[in-house]
């Protein structure tokens, strides 16, 4: 088996409530599940029972200018954290708040309750409201390709909503698009790689720090098939921290 010096953990994200901004972290726990509290709460439409998404920016406006951190994850290694969420308005809401769903409803302007993906962990895991893989994952490489759309490097990151970012050092190109169907170890976690991450229109919306980019989506389709970013799963559990040596397997 060949083994690559392939970069280095640039940085980490978890978010706590779906599709809110997220938070960054200097280190993290990464069970089969992902990164420990990733999207563990979400908020949901009282009247279709349906959980807000990002994407159908008509109906929920904004979302990405919700920000979120968890609470207290030290107390229980068996207790999901409480989260802090802090609304457009600059006030902030917690989960333990008893009138936070009233709250959030208000911001939302239609009734919604914030939803936590699991109340008691089963043998140490616990669920979410992950859609597709567990880590979500972007090279430097690859956001530098994106140059001729406008978008500075310093803020593509936060548009494609990663868990880790890649710092792929001199590669060029969408160089994690080779890393499908392989294994890449990052500090003490082993990842298969399962499959590219096709993007959609929601990339485009106006961000807390930037606004609309509406060629970008129509830029990607072009250069990468409309994907960017991988997706993974967890062969191996362990912490990660920013600094940390990434690995290919081949």
């Amino acid at each position: 088996m060949k083994i690559t010096l392939s970069g280095q953990l640039e940085s980490i994200t978890r978010y706590p409530v779906k599709s809110f901004a997220g938070e960054g972290l200097g280190m993290a726990y990464v069970s089969r599940q992902g990164i420990e509290f990733d999207r563990q709460y979400a908020i949901v439409d009282a009247e279709t029972g349906r959980l807000a998404n990002a994407k159908n920016a008509k109906q929920w406006p904004a979302m990405y200018f919700y920000r979120s951190h968890c609470l207290d994850t030290l107390l229980s290694p068996v207790q999901l954290p409480h989260v802090r969420i802090t609304l457009p308005d600059g006030s902030s809401v917690a989960s333990s708040d008893h009138d936070a769903s009233l709250r959030l409803s208000r911001a939302f302007n239609r009734q919604v309750q914030l939803r936590s993906a699991c109340e008691e962990a089963t043998r140490g895991e616990w669920n979410s409201f992950v859609d597709i893989a567990p880590i979500h994952l972007v090279t430097t490489a690859s956001l530098a390709m994106l140059s001729d759309a406008g978008l500075p490097l310093e803020e593509g990151a936060i548009r494609f909503r990663p868990n880790l970012v890649i710092d792929t050092r001199f590669q060029r190109g969408f160089v994690e698009n080779r890393w499908i169907g392989k294994v890449v170890s990052v500090g003490g976690v082993r990842l298969r790689v399962v499959d590219g991450t096709r993007r959609c229109a929601r990339i485009t919306l106006r961000q807390p720090t930037s606004e609309k980019n509406p060629g970008l989506f129509e830029h990607i389709l072009k250069v990468n098939g409309g994907k960017l970013g991988v997706y993974a799963e967890v062969l191996k559990p362990g912490f990660i921290q920013v600094g940390d040596a990434v690995i290919l397997h081949e």
